[in-house]
């Protein structure tokens, strides 16, 4: 299906934006440049993004590398390039900090045990266990409840693995990946270190 095939790109041009946008505010382009520079800066990522070269596009190496980006990693990117985009918080950072955490959580849950240290198949669980389905309605009712920006998050989750636009029919491959589990690590090692540089 097209959307499938569109789904599937939306992680790696969103990386390469992030990428693009990041060298361009090097380079003195900011959140306050005009909306022209702006639509330039995104045609142009998107272009590096989706134009073939020797066959493959840029998207195409990386999903090479990482074939299945979780709602999670989109969601996260998204929320980095409507901070350097656009200077908008989507979450605050306190909630950044705990969304980090989750996907560390549900990353070491899911991988130590494929890695063959347990005797459990917890990743089994996400192609249809009731209990990981409650757990996580459960989740998502406290943090609508608690009118928590990530709820938004937790019901892509649900929606998009009713949907299945990924290739995986694994509940957990839409919460968490590899590359969200490292980039979560980094937002916390980094979290002290701008802390003292805020403090100074």
């Amino acid at each position: 299906m097209i959307i499938d095939i569109v789904f599937e790109y939306i992680c790696p041009v969103l990386i390469v934006v992030w990428i693009v946008s990041g060298l361009a505010r090097m380079a003195g382009v900011n959140a306050s440049s005009g909306i022209a520079v702006k639509g330039l800066l995104l045609l142009f990522s998107l272009v590096i993004a989706l134009y073939p070269v020797r066959g493959l596009s840029v998207s195409d190496y990386i999903l090479s590398l990482n074939p299945n980006f979780s709602i999670g990693s989109t969601a996260l990117l998204l929320i980095f390039l409507s901070h350097s985009l656009m200077k908008k918080r989507l979450i605050l950072h306190k909630d950044l900090m705990i969304f980090s955490g989750w996907n560390i959580l549900v990353s070491l849950i899911v991988f130590i045990p494929a890695l063959g240290f347990t005797g459990l198949d917890i990743y089994a669980l996400g192609y249809g266990s009731y209990v990981l389905f409650v757990v996580m309605a459960l989740i998502t009712i406290f943090l609508v409840y608690h009118k928590s920006p990530l709820s938004y998050i937790f019901i892509a989750y649900i929606v998009a693995f009713n949907l299945m636009p990924l290739p995986s029919e694994n509940f957990f491959d839409y919460i968490t990946d590899g590359v969200l589990f490292f980039i979560s690590i980094g937002i916390l090692i980094s979290h002290p270190y701008r802390n003292q540089n805020n403090s100074t």
